[in-house]
């Protein structure tokens, strides 16, 4: 009997270029060349940019999508929320109509909270959407509950955002001195940027100092640390590309990302693959990342003065900051690698594929 061959695949998502966490997914498959060995067709349905631009991009990328669509088996849609999912599930129910296999694969930080916010009729979209896909990819075992909660019949499977680990590793041997605690991604209250940064004026009298790198509320952070007079402790470096990321990532210490809400990371991990022990928070797939007291720490969302004190404890305790590297790295290696990733997306497209 003739052997099945891999079925074609079209993977949606946001240009690979984008600013944000999708965008870094995507790039990590490419740097892999995962999309080869899977037989997928990468095609973006979103690019950064104003309102208009980004409108432009959709209507003018739909047709050869559509074309991509009737042409091949599996639907692979990387989604966040809002206008995310909106502009996916048009192209999901035209999937859907001629009979093809489609996955949602789902980034959103506040998915849940989109869904709770939504009026009936959008609700009722997303419900459908969920449980009428093949398979629904959640990064962690918490957002796999949320989304059996929202869709019930909903098939769902953990896979979690994987890391080019080679890519990021440094030998570690001591902290810095000063030591540096970075931050990476959005600037805002939602990241947690002004929760560092309070916790950076409790450490004021201490030989700390802290990079924060992002989009976002750049201004506002550059007021809040010359009114806490943090200027000679606190660098906002805005928002820094992938090359420039390996070298603060090489040159940090500690990675803090007092989030309040989160999908899984992707600072985390790239923090990880480069041993820096973790301070951050137990929302979304983090804690699936972050073990509290093995790898890090994991305070609660808002508390700047428990911030502070996990700081501390690694700026006075070289054992345990090294220890922390050594367990974070061994972590990334073992558990979000890209081989990982790459096993556990052959294995889903193989059995949906049948």
């Amino acid at each position: 009997m003739k052997a099945k061959t891999t079925p074609r695949i079209v993977m949606l998502g946001t240009q690979i270029s984008t600013k944000g966490g999708i965008g870094s997914v995507i790039r990590n498959y490419v740097e892999r060349g995962m999309f080869e060995r899977l037989g997928v067709h990468y095609l973006p349905t979103h690019r950064d940019g104003n309102r208009l631009t980004k409108a432009l991009f959709y209507l003018v990328q739909s047709p050869r999508i559509i074309v991509s669509i009737l042409g091949s088996e599996i639907i692979h849609f990387h989604t966040s929320q809002g206008w995310s999912y909106r502009r996916l599930f048009l192209l999901f129910l035209i999937a859907r109509a001629f009979g093809k296999r489609t996955i949602w694969h789902v980034h959103g930080s506040s998915f849940d909270n989109y869904y709770a916010k939504s009026n009936r009729l959008e609700k009722a979209a997303i419900r459908f959407g969920l449980s009428q896909a093949d398979a629904v990819i959640a990064l962690s075992e918490s957002w796999l509950v949320k989304f059996q909660e929202i869709s019930p019949s909903s098939r769902g499977v953990i896979i979690h955002n994987g890391v080019n680990v080679e890519k990021y590793h440094v030998e570690r041997t001591r902290p810095h001195a000063p030591m540096v605690v970075l931050f990476l991604g959005r600037i805002g209250e939602r990241k947690g940027t002004f929760d560092l940064i309070r916790a950076a004026e409790r450490l004021k009298a201490i030989d700390v100092h802290f990079l924060i790198a992002g989009d976002g509320e750049v201004e506002r952070a550059n007021a809040a640390i010359r009114a806490a007079d943090l200027t000679n402790h606190v660098e906002v470096l805005g928002w820094v590309d992938d090359k420039r990321v390996v070298e603060l990532l090489g040159h940090a210490d500690l990675y803090a990302l007092p989030s309040y809400d989160e999908g899984l990371p992707m600072g985390i991990l790239e923090a990880m693959a480069s041993g820096l022990p973790i301070i951050s928070t137990p929302v979304g797939g983090i804690p699936d990342a972050v073990t509290n007291g093995a790898n890090g720490y994991l305070i609660e969302p808002g508390d700047s003065e428990a911030l502070a004190d996990r700081i501390l404890t690694y700026s006075n305790n070289t054992t345990a900051w090294l220890e922390a590297s050594r367990l974070s790295r061994k972590r990334a290696d073992e558990s979000f690698s890209m081989e990982c990733v790459e096993h556990a997306l052959s294995a889903l497209y193989a059995e949906i594929g049948r």
